[in-house]
């Protein structure tokens, strides 16, 4: 049976300027998304001046 883990992580830091607009972000984003994505699994990031949470849904395989 196949199935996903779902990992999310969240901080209550000033946020990633220009996230919420769709912007792309610096090295350390594009690292976390081509890893993600070499993993097949889905990132979305959702940032506001008081947070940003990084949420991954990542397939496995029982």
């Amino acid at each position: 049976m196949n199935g996903e883990l779902k990992l999310t992580i969240t901080d209550n830091g000033v946020g990633m300027k220009g996230r919420s607009t769709g912007k792309r972000g610096g090295l350390g984003t594009k690292l976390v998304e081509n890893f993600a994505r070499q993993l097949g699994a889905r990132h979305e990031v959702v940032s506001t001046e008081t947070g940003t949470t990084h949420a991954f849904t990542i397939p496995t395989a029982a």
